[in-house]
Parts: structure tokens; C-alpha cells; sequence
């Protein structure tokens, strides 16, 4: 998507209708939404549940003005995956689809470790106790342990994140939705990291969050390099904060001292893959239902609610407690970007391919980190696998395979 297009009207009137959402009637109503988002990850599932409510009730309060505003939107969307992605999408979504099942048994593991009865969508984001949520440090000291884990697998690592912290791009910030980004603050400058304010203590389950980001940062300063000027193939956004991501899981994972250790630590790695691998698949199926029924005519509330909760109770195998996510996915509203949380689930399928070459082959050369960005430069999903030498296009089969290891990673032992 080029920066520089003009803003559509429906997607400027949608922020602005998110910017108005209050989740309480007190001044501070950054900090009050930090804080129900601080009360998701809270061990306590009465508290979960609260917060889960309490945000729900906020934004369903508008339900009718965003159904309005993702008919308009969705009403001027193109239907060409293919053209956009080079690739079609239902053999991808048909091996996430033969994932879920293992991916559920996983979630129900998690809600008895948590002290739920069954698994809750209130419950994706609950930290498990005994999964690096103790022994907390500052933000400075994360940042350095976060460079120790990085060089052991990317030739640099650890030369990036101290080249972060000495040119002051990390910065905290309250934040109404808990939503670390990255942005550019001076045209033409480098990517600047920001994080919510309760990173200025870290914990370890907290450090792949962090990597993602500064994968983020990373890869923007090679692009600047390889290509100045030049926007990012929407394909591949996420690719390498993910890989960055994935190379702390395997040290947070792998370096755990016992096997009950490592399972909590799975465990709490499952909010990563419960929303990469059924989030964003029942998102997509979701808009290209909403698409289709837009261009039939009008989308009336209890139309889109019926579809949300179909789709999202067969993809998560519960009913979902309020219809919150609909309402929440920037890229629903924005006419310019069909289909965008496939750039989520691609991204995670070339960073498991990346990550699982790490595993095989070793820490991954600074030329050899450059040629895999540079396989991404202006090209779709098809043009990057040409650039792999593989020619034929990818089957539910091929898709399988790289699933392997979550599946690996999650089945029972």
C-alpha cells in the first residue's frame, strides 16, 4: 500500500469512531484501557472475564455505526487474491484448517493450567504461571539479555538492538488499545519502536513481543538500504518481525530447565499461534463473506453478527463471547487493503521456514538474513518462491509440512 494514496473517507471515519470509544468515564481513559488490557493477561480468570466484558461492552455500544461503516468499505473491495498475493489462499487456509483441532486440545491444556473451566476467547491473551512471568527486569537489561538470544541465531543481532537503545528509538507510551507499532517519526528518518508503558519492566514471556518489533526496525533499515524509497511488498510485512520472534521462542522454549517448564512456556506461547493461525484465518473468511454480501446490498447488523459468530465458533470451537474483533481489524474498514491479515499468515509461513532453516543449518549469516529480504523485494508470494527455485504452485500438502512443527510443537505428549 503506498503511504502517499489518499485516506478513503469510510476508513478516516472509522479511526475517528474508534477514537471516540471510552471504557470509562474517568479522565485517564488511556490508562483505564491499558488497564483492562493488563487485566486480560491477569492470572485471576474473574478478572479476565471483567476485562473481557468491560471491552466488549465499550465497543458493542457502537455496533451499529461500524456494521454501517464495513458495509461501505467492504462494498468497495477487490475480490482478487490472487492478483494481490500471487497465490490462492484456500489451500493455505485448508492446512491451517486441519491445524485448529490440535491447536484446540492445546487451548483447553492452557485453560485448566489458568484456572478456567474450558477455553475462553477472554483467555488468548492470560499469562501461564511458571512461563518466564517472574523475575521481571528493567527495560535496559531486557534489551541486552534480548541481544544475547538474538546472536545466537542472526549474525548482527546483538549489534542491532544496542544500536537501538544508543539511538534512542525505543519509546514507551500509554496506549488506549495495548498496541505496540512502529512508525516513522521524521519523514525519510529510521523506524522508531513503540511499546506500551509496562515494558519499562520485562518479563521474559514478554521479550518476544519486544523482538517483533525491533524485527520490524531491522528489516526497515535494510530495505532503506536495498531499496530507498521503495514501499514494502504487502506479502511479507510481518516476515522478519516474526523471525525475530521466533528466534526468542526457541531460546525462551528450548533453554527451559525442566519439561513442565517448557510446557507452561508453549503454553504461553499458544496467544501468538491462536491468533496467526485462527484469528486471522476466520478474520479473511469473515471479510470475503462481508465482501460478497456488500456487493448484494445492504449489510444489516444481525447479518454480521450471525456470520461472525458461525465462523469464528467453527475456527475456535466455541462460541465467541461478544463481537468484539469485527469491530477492532483497522484493515475491515480500509478499502485499500483486501484481505490484509493474509499478510500475517504468509508472514508466518515463510518465518516457520526460516526458523526451521535456523534449526537444521545453524545461526543464520548477516548475507544470509540480506538475501532472504532481498527474495522479498517486489515480488508476491509466487515471485518469492521462484526466487527459491520452486516453480509449481503451492498445495494444502506443501503448507502442511511447514506446519509441521506447531503441530509438533503442540500435540500431546
Amino acid at each position: 500500500m503506498n503511504e502517499e494514496e489518499k485516506v478513503p473517507q469510510v476508513y478516516e471515519e472509522y479511526l475517528t469512531l474508534c477514537r471516540s470509544i471510552k471504557y470509562t468515564e474517568a479522565a485517564d481513559a488511556g490508562g483505564a484501557a491499558a488497564d483492562l488490557f493488563a487485566g486480560l493477561r491477569a492470572p485471576d480468570p474473574v478478572c479476565r472475564s471483567r476485562a473481557w466484558g468491560l471491552l466488549c461492552g465499550a465497543w458493542s455500544r457502537h455496533r451499529p455505526a461500524f456494521a454501517s461503516l464495513l458495509a461501505r468499505a467492504c462494498g468497495k473491495k477487490s475480490t482478487d487474491v490472487q492478483a494481490r498475493f500471487g497465490l490462492d489462499p484456500a489451500p493455505l487456509l485448508a492446512a491451517v484448517g486441519d491445524t485448529k483441532n490440535i491447536l484446540h486440545r492445546a487451548l483447553r491444556r492452557k485453560a485448566a493450567r489458568i484456572g478456567a473451566d474450558g477455553f475462553r476467547f477472554c483467555d488468548i491473551w492470560a499469562r501461564v504461571p511458571n512461563a518466564g512471568n517472574t523475575s521481571a527486569m528493567p527495560l535496559a537489561a531486557a534489551l541486552a539479555l534480548l541481544g544475547d538470544m538474538l546472536e545466537k541465531h542472526l549474525e548482527g543481532g546483538k549489534a542491532f538492538v544496542e544500536g537501538i537503545s544508543a539511538g534512542q528509538r525505543l519509546h514507551l507510551e500509554v496506549q488506549t488499545v495495548d498496541c505496540p507499532h512502529c512508525c516513522t517519526p521524521v519523514p525519510g528518518g529510521p523506524v522508531h519502536v513503540y511499546m506500551p508503558v509496562r515494558f519499562k519492566d520485562v518479563r521474559p514471556c514478554d521479550l518476544p513481543s519486544l523482538a517483533h518489533e525491533l524485527g520490524h526496525a531491522m528489516h526497515c533499515d535494510l530495505l532503506d538500504k536495498l531499496a530507498p524509497g521503495k514501499p514494502i511488498s504487502v506479502v511479507f510485512l510481518e516476515t522478519f518481525s516474526q523471525l525475530l520472534e521466533g528466534m526468542v521462542w526457541l531460546e525462551l522454549c528450548d533453554g527451559a530447565e525442566f519439561r513442565d517448564v517448557r510446557e507452561d512456556m508453549l503454553l504461553d506461547r499458544l496467544t501468538e499461534e491462536t491468533l496467526d493461525l485462527l484469528l486471522f484465518p476466520a478474520l479473511l473468511e469473515f471479510e470475503g463473506r462481508m465482501i460478497h454480501s456488500a456487493r448484494q446490498g445492504a449489510l444489516p447488523l444481525e447479518a454480521v453478527e450471525e456470520a461472525y459468530r458461525e465462523i469464528f465458533s467453527r475456527w475456535f470451537g466455541v462460541s465467541p463471547e461478544g463481537t468484539w474483533f469485527w469491530m477492532r481489524t483497522k484493515s475491515l474498514y480500509d478499502p485499500r487493503w483486501p484481505f490484509g491479515d493474509l499478510t500475517y499468515l504468509l508472514g508466518r509461513m515463510v518465518s516457520l521456514e526460516l526458523i526451521q532453516r535456523i534449526r537444521t543449518r545453524g545461526k543464520m549469516s548477516r548475507a544470509e538474513y540480506c538475501k532472504a529480504v532481498e527474495d522479498t523485494l517486489s515480488s508476491d508470494f509466487s515471485g518469492y518462491r521462484l526466487k527459491q527455485g520452486r516453480t509449481s504452485p503451492m498445495q494444502a500438502a506443501d503448507w502442511k509440512e511447514i506446519l509441521q512443527p506447531v503441530r509438533d510443537m503442540f500435540a500431546e505428549e
